[in-house]
């Protein structure tokens, strides 16, 4: 059973990473007005910024067809970069991040189609990978193969250097590494993975955690998916780094998930759920971890649980239609029993 299609686990902290810069970047030429928007135009975003936060509300309400309306006023407002992003402080996310944190992967990929191909947006790299990974979440695999060759296209104009480093600070080789898998070039990927662990020690983990993660599903080489993941949550454990480490756990779950699906057997399940359960723990806001969390317990009998996590995953993403369908089809809990004794709380003594 599988309603949401994957996204790269290392997604979560680059793509994070990289709207947090462009969201530095941003401002300054809103603020400055040095030929990148004129005081109308900066006014119009703030307002914008001011709309996307409105929509944030109301997802958060669970009103999704409101959410929905204020994001296309703050577009239609301020089609600038700042207003996808977002910029600094409290009140000033992006419509990128309240729709991926909503799991509005119809409404994000509608967006970003214009939104790619606008020469008013900067860093189209972000935008790519978000487009492609939205188009692949919603089954539109053909689709999301195009936007990540594209994407790949940009990275090897971008970074022609050997040793350059995206302005997130990644090695460019391990971006297209990504890129290249999720555009269908498996064979190419492992290549620029194995090389970004031989020339990027520091990137090592993350390296092999996304190769893991994006290569599992796919169930074409899970021993050594496995032995990956396991490296990288080695690595991230050794190195104190309690953010990265709840991630990999998460991959490291999900790649022993995608081993149960072949072999059945109750030790792969159970490690699945163990690791799946450590990575919700430490991100219980992540709906991704949540998904597998909820995947995992169902196959391993326990309907109750994955009960509660399908109904928190449908709190996180009001817009996903199909976790209100696993909902319905995993049924109502079960009645208590009735008829059992029940001591009076008010006795006198």
């Amino acid at each position: 059973m599988r309603i949401i299609a994957k996204t790269a686990c290392m997604g979560r902290r680059t793509v994070s990473l990289a709207i947090a810069v462009l969201g530095v970047l941003a401002p300054i030429c809103s603020i400055m007005l040095a030929g990148c928007s004129s005081d109308a135009e900066s006014e119009r975003t703030t307002q914008a910024l001011a709309e996307a936060a409105e929509a944030d509300r109301q997802y958060n309400l669970g009103h999704v067809d409101a959410g929905r309306s204020w994001i296309e006023k703050a577009i239609a407002l301020s089609n600038e970069t700042l207003v996808y992003v977002g910029g600094e402080g409290a009140g000033n996310r992006g419509v990128i991040e309240v729709l991926s944190d909503h799991g509005d992967y119809d409404e994000l990929a509608r967006i970003l189609k214009p939104a790619v191909t606008n020469p008013k947006i900067e860093d189209k790299e972000v935008f790519y990978s978000l487009y492609g990974d939205a188009l692949y979440r919603l089954g539109r695999r053909t689709e999301s193969q195009a936007a990540f060759a594209n994407l790949l296209g940009i990275l090897r104009k971008a970074y022609r250097s050997t040793g350059a480093r995206t302005a997130q600070g990644r090695p460019a080789q391990l971006a297209e590494a990504d890129a290249q898998l999720r555009a269908g070039d498996l064979a190419g990927a492992v290549k620029s993975y194995e090389a970004v662990r031989r020339l990027y020690p520091d990137f090592a983990a993350d390296a092999a955690n996304s190769q893991a993660y994006l290569n599992a599903e796919d169930g074409v080489n899970l021993a050594q998916d496995l032995k990956l993941a396991q490296y990288a949550v080695g690595k991230a454990t050794t190195q104190d780094d309690p953010e990265a480490l709840a991630e990999y756990q998460d991959t490291l779950g999900w790649v022993y998930y995608q081993m149960w699906l072949k072999s059945h057997t109750k030790a792969d399940i159970e490690q699945a759920v163990s690791y799946l359960e450590l990575g919700v723990s430490a991100m219980p806001q992540q709906g991704d971890c949540v998904y597998h969390l909820a995947t995992a317990y169902e196959a391993n009998g326990q309907i109750d649980d994955a009960r509660i996590e399908f109904e928190r995953l449908a709190n996180l993403w009001p817009a996903n239609t199909q976790v209100q369908a696993e909902i319905k089809r995993l049924g109502a809990p079960p009645p208590k029993p009735s008829g059992i004794d029940t001591v009076d709380p008010e006795i006198s003594v």
